[in-house]
């Protein structure tokens, strides 16, 4: 898994990803969120959070979606941030972090400089 371990303290956060979803049966639309999370299995912060669609006309379905989310973060303790991904209400049969296509990055900057 993809993830991130956050010290104390106050700290702009952001992620880029592309991320990749097909669908191999005819289907309309198939949707998904890409999110960074305190859970490696929901989201936790909508902030964090980033939705994406794709729509056609009953046909197989593929998406690639650049995704980028940016939010400052106050912690009292250290906590690991995970990138997670999930489909929403429809059958997949690829879900992929395409790090090939484009850089994969999660990173976390000290907000006081």
């Amino acid at each position: 898994s993809l993830s991130i371990d956050i010290p104390i303290g106050l700290w702009k956060v952001n992620y880029q990803v592309v991320a990749q979803l097909n669908d191999g049966t005819t289907v309309t639309h198939v949707d998904g969120y890409v999110a960074l999370s305190t859970s490696n299995n929901s989201a936790s912060d909508n902030d964090l959070l980033c939705f994406f669609a794709s729509y056609g006309a009953s046909s197989t379905i593929r998406n690639y979606s650049q995704l980028y989310r940016e939010k400052v973060l106050n912690l009292s303790t250290k906590d690991t941030y995970y990138l997670i991904m999930r489909n929403v209400g429809s059958t997949i049969n690829l879900i992929a972090f395409r790090g090939n296509l484009s850089p994969t990055i999660i990173r976390a900057t000290c907000a006081y400089l």
